[in-house]
């Protein structure tokens, strides 16, 4: 297809979707949830910054879930997980089953379309054949009332987008495990005929053992006009979409492996192949430009990985690989010449005999029978109370999200019944294990609000919001306690922060009529204007002029004062916000450069800790920012030597000072800790005078925040029983180690008996 008719059909396409967004540049019609003009290409706000079209009013506003309430009569409803185009995604607990289940809730414009939701059941009769461990199985569509929801496997765990983001880039054996998983869920899926149209790593979910799962199947036909075979339309995110998607062609199973090489791509190069402001210049990137080598942006990718990634991205699909299988094939082939401390396995394997090798000298077979007797009772006591249980996986204790979930269900049960002190010791619970828990925190906050407790109810708000200020429901529970403590204009404020957070519905209505009605309470009345001898429109010109001189912190004030004698004046308030943004977007860029430039000259003074202590702070201004990230991740590896053979001097000196069950404790992932409480207690009980060496200390890392370390180690002491001087052990120990926020912690043991 020549470059004209592509530039003809992406511009002359009629969108007649369920809810119509028109474009405040050109008056095109665009479907709700595109982000680029399909006309002028400019960039579209987002679907809740727009009201419905005035050629359709819908009168229904999407339902709000609430925690703990029971919805369809069998749905109990866990944690709110997300908003999207399509509605609302919940958490729930399916009662008739007794197994959490993923619930979307359908924006009502979605719903009202009866043919839509007729031609996506038809999708999901193919979809949920989809029966695979790489791909979350969706299960039905129903109606509750007159809200259409649908039900789908639950994932624990992040999407592949934030894990990106969290780590950064990608290790080549990470990357490939990760890929060869979509494979495997892509070829499941492909052979039942069903392509998934969207693939993208905010689709992909990454579960707790970091496994891979492909996520809305069958979503993308229901984003589509009438008609299922319908050509010229683009379908997919412009990112990641296929060469002929971008034309508005139908989508095969090489659309999908096109944009799984742009994802893979992504992973270990950190960025996409193509960019743009528009949907528009994106596509016509991916029709006619070539991608650059993802080895001229990170030189660490083999160069048979990207000869793989570019044939994933062949213009022509008939040049690339035909089926997922072939992809899975070349990438179990490359994953075999890479370092062994590079691959990552689905799950540890077992130690083999080649592991635990016992070397005897000629001499140990003349050892008296009490040493020998004493070595083989050790060995039972370290295989019964410390390898057993490392070695089965099991633990009497319950697992954290297990407590977690407990304590929820709990609360949430005392709640209903309105015993607000058991509910609240529950949710208490939950944040002294997990206190960055915003539904939990919320639920506490709101209990004290129900009691009638509202000034112990606002500062658990107020930590609410230090979670996540972009929740509307805090601001609306503060604007109600404010507005009965007759505190109006602190209540308006937060009634105003809910209009900027909300979607549009019959509870934001409401919320603006409110504000409406504050604004009269607080008008002042000509006669106070006159007293003050103000002069408004002086005050304004002022400000304004500040404002253009770019002397923001006298605008800022001209404005405020302003607003306290007339809280409606909507240039007052225009300016106000804009001034405020320029002086912290002034301030925030300037301490960025100045903290960037300091951890720069702590690196090169070798001063890591400096280094580390200013790219945090950087962080915490610009969460994304990649300079400051690098240098933390760089001084962090500087140091990490250091610091880990710090912690084996504390784990020689633990066992000196029979502090080992408190080394533990610190040191050790919490599940490591419970599988070798019982093992540290008796060996501190039975034997005193604990000496210990450590030598040959060798640390191999695996990635920025993995390593295995290794050292020889021996360990004597003396019986209480006969008082007799024993060796209790003499061999390797290995730690695999783990960097968890500003530390080290081991999070498994194994050992060389020698």
């Amino acid at each position: 297809m020549t470059l004209v008719l592509l530039i003809d059909i992406l511009l002359t396409n009629e969108h007649k979707k369920w809810w119509i967004m028109k474009c405040s540049k050109c008056n095109f019609e665009n479907p709700s949830d595109t982000r680029f003009c399909g006309s002028c290409g400019v960039q579209l706000p987002s679907s809740k910054e727009i009201p419905f079209s005035q050629t359709r009013t819908l009168q229904e506003s999407i339902r709000e879930l609430t925690i703990g309430s029971t919805f369809a009569g069998r749905y109990q409803i866990i944690e709110e997980l997300g908003r999207g185009g399509m509605g609302k995604l919940y958490k729930a607990l399916d009662k008739e089953i007794e197994e959490k289940v993923a619930l979307k809730l359908l924006k009502p414009e979605i719903a009202a379309d009866e043919g839509m939701i007729e031609r996506f059941r038809n999708e999901l009769k193919f979809a949920r054949k989809v029966t695979h461990k790489n791909v979350c199985r969706m299960y039905d569509i129903s109606k509750e009332d007159v809200t259409y929801y649908i039900t789908m496997e639950y994932v624990p765990g992040e999407d592949l987008k934030i894990s990106m983001r969290r780590m950064g880039l990608l290790s080549t054996g990470k990357a490939i495990f990760i890929a060869k998983q979509l494979c495997e869920g892509l070829a499941e899926a492909h052979r039942l005929g069903v392509v998934h149209r969207d693939l993208k790593p905010h689709n992909i979910m990454i579960d707790r053992e970091g496994n891979a799962h492909i996520l809305d199947f069958g979503i993308a036909r229901l984003l589509k006009t009438k008609g299922i075979t319908e050509t010229g339309m683009m379908i997919g995110t412009p990112e990641y979409m296929s060469p002929e998607q971008a034309e508005g062609k139908e989508a095969d199973q090489r659309s999908d492996i096109y944009s799984l090489g742009i994802i893979l791509y992504e992973m270990v190069a950190g960025r996409v192949p193509f960019k743009g402001d528009t949907a528009l210049s994106i596509a016509l990137k991916h029709k006619i430009e070539t991608p650059k080598d993802p080895r001229e942006i990170n030189d660490q990718i083999p160069e048979d990985l990207s000869h793989v990634i570019l044939k994933c991205m062949e213009k022509d699909k008939e040049k690339r690989y035909q089926k997922a299988e072939e992809l899975l094939s070349e990438l179990s082939n490359i994953e075999k010449g890479i370092p062994t401390t590079d691959r990552v396995l689905p799950e540890r394997k077992p130690m083999t005999s080649r592991e635990i090798t016992a070397q005897f000298k000629l001499k140990k077979l003349f050892i008296p029978a009490l040493f020998i007797i004493a070595i083989l009772i050790v060995g039972v006591i370290i295989w019964k109370f410390i390898l057993q249980p490392e070695l089965s996986g099991i633990s009497s204790t319950p697992s954290v999200p297990a407590k977690i979930e407990e304590y929820f269900i709990a609360g949430n049960k005392y709640w209903q019944d309105k015993n607000y002190s058991e509910a609240l010791n529950q949710f208490k619970q939950i944040l002294a294990i997990e206190p960055e828990n915003l539904e939990v925190q919320l639920s506490l906050a709101t209990i004290l609000k129900e009691q009638g407790k509202i000034d112990e109810a606002i500062p658990e708000y107020e930590k609410a919001i230090a979670l996540n200020n972009k929740d509307s429901r805090t601001y609306k529970y503060l604007g109600e306690i404010f507005e009965q403590k007759q505190e109006l204009k602190s209540a308006m404020r937060n009634y105003r922060e809910y209009l900027n957070t909300a979607p549009k519905g019959s509870e934001f209505n409401r919320v603006k009529q409110k504000i409406k009605d504050l604004e009269v309470k607080l008008e002042p009345s000509p006669t106070d204007l006159e007293k003050g001898k103000v002069d408004l429109a002086a005050k304004r010109e002022l400000g304004i002029k500040a404002f253009n001189q770019e002397d923001f912190d006298k605008c800022i004030k001209q404005m405020e004062e302003i607003l306290e004698l007339d809280p409606r004046d909507s240039t007052a308030q225009y300016f106000l916000a804009e001034a405020r943004k320029r002086v912290e977007k002034e301030l925030t860029g300037q301490e960025v450069e100045n903290m960037l430039r300091a951890a720069e000259d702590a690196y090169r003074k070798g001063d890591y800790q400096e280094c580390i202590r200013q790219a945090k702070r950087v962080l915490s201004l610009d969460p994304n920012n990649v300079q400051a990230r690098e240098y933390s991740d760089l001084a962090n590896k500087k140091i990490a030597p250091e610091e880990i053979n710090a912690i084996v001097s504390q784990y020689i000196q633990s066992l000196k000072n029979k502090n080992l069950l408190t080394f533990y404790k610190k040191t050790c992932s919490s599940q490591l800790y419970q599988k070798m409480k019982k093992g540290a207690e008796l060996i501190s009980d039975q034997y005193d005078n604990l000496q210990s060496v450590a030598s040959d200390i060798d640390i191999q890392f695996k990635g920025m925040n993995e390593a295995e370390v290794s050292f020889s180690h021996i360990i004597t002491g003396v019986s209480r029983r006969d008082g007799k001087k024993q060796a209790l052990f003499e061999g390797i120990r290995k730690w695999d180690m783990e960097r968890q926020g500003d530390s080290w912690k081991i999070i498994s043991m194994s050992f060389i008996v020698l």
